[in-house]
């Protein structure tokens, strides 16, 4: 009941907010940053340990650990100016503490008439700049907030995430799309991908395709491949990544003869079922490497099934990036491969 009401919450708070200017100005941050208001002696206690130790745990699956959140954080004393411009916002306070945060907090949550007894959260979109989400979490004391975070830090997470790859995703359409990819893919696949105009087709055969971007930091790569349905096993992640590699040893070369690209299992690859765009789907992440040489990087990967075709869609994303991190260009690729539709122009 709690989450549906969070979500209530978000739409109804976004259209009564009162005095808000006709045109916004642009918000600024980057992707997966977040500024955490939090009173300084919090931040320091173990309601501020809490809420590092969840909101900058491991990005899955990268080489190299990397943050889910790149975190600043401010006292409501120090939040004045630029600040209220931020893309991602949290403030977070215990409602008994005698500080500017929780008061700050308790004025709000009384002009907006939400609930206030117990642990609660929810938040507002656009309220001083856009894209925006402001995100008000707070409980009546330090021990039920700690609890809260603890039960419910995930669906906080997801919302934030969710947030994210909206904005990626519209900075995406926001940019040229390679027309001659989309018409390809169109005729080839029955699909659309919103493919940036500076990616660059690789290969080009009956049932695959691999698109990429190369410059002097990374390599970023795109594979679509459909294969006919014949029955669930075909989801299993046995499968997917028997699938994966046989696609990158007839396909993906390295630069020594004999060399080729497999699945890296020195990580378990991590997966699970999800709604991709109203469709069934695994989604499926993880690390590459090349076979007989020592190249390697990060992946993800969805099978999603396409009942009106019956056959499986493979989307992958998988990136190359030496000593470069690579959280937010996996994030870039996955927004691309989010755009998918199928059978768009029938």
């Amino acid at each position: 009941m709690h989450r549906l009401l969070h979500v209530f919450l978000i739409i109804i708070i976004s259209c009564q907010l009162q005095n808000q200017p006709s045109k916004l100005p642009k918000s600024y941050g980057q992707f997966h940053q977040l500024l955490i208001v939090i009173d300084s002696t919090s931040w320091k206690s173990d309601l501020g340990n809490t809420i590092k130790k969840y909101l900058t745990s491991d990005f899955l699956v990268l080489p190299q650990s990397e943050p889910i959140f790149d975190l600043k954080q401010k006292t409501k004393e120090t939040f004045h100016g630029e600040l209220n411009k931020f893309r991602n916002i949290i403030f977070i306070a215990a409602l008994n503490e005698k500080n500017n945060t929780a008061r700050y907090i308790n004025k709000i949550i009384k002009a907006k008439n939400v609930e206030r007894s117990d642990f609660y959260y929810f938040s507002v979109k656009d309220p001083w700049a856009k894209p925006q989400l402001v995100t008000y979490i707070y409980a009546p004391t330090t021990k039920e907030l700690l609890t809260g975070l603890n039960e419910q830090i995930q669906d906080i997470i997801q919302r934030l995430k969710e947030f994210d790859y909206l904005c990626i995703q519209n900075a995406l359409y926001r940019s040229k799309e390679n027309t001659k990819l989309k018409t390809l893919l169109n005729d080839k696949f029955n699909i659309h991908l919103f493919i940036p105009y500076d990616f660059k087709l690789a290969i080009n055969d009956s049932a695959f395709a691999w698109i990429k971007k190369e410059t002097r930091a990374a390599s970023l790569n795109i594979i679509v491949h459909c294969t006919p349905f014949d029955d669930n096993k075909q989801f299993h992640i046995d499968k997917i990544i028997q699938r994966r590699n046989i696609l990158g040893e007839k396909y993906i070369p390295g630069e020594i003869k004999g060399s080729y690209m497999i699945t890296d299992t020195i990580i378990p690859v991590i997966h699970k079922e999800i709604n991709f765009n109203e469709l069934y789907a695994i989604e499926a992440r993880g690390l590459w490497r090349l076979k007989n040489d020592f190249m390697g990087g990060a992946f993800i990967n969805y099978s999603i099934f396409d009942k009106k075709f019956n056959r499986i869609v493979t989307l992958e994303g998988f990136i190359y990036a030496p000593g470069k991190k690579k959280r937010n260009m996996i994030m870039k690729l996955d927004a691309i491969l989010k755009s998918l539709s199928i059978n768009p122009s029938n």
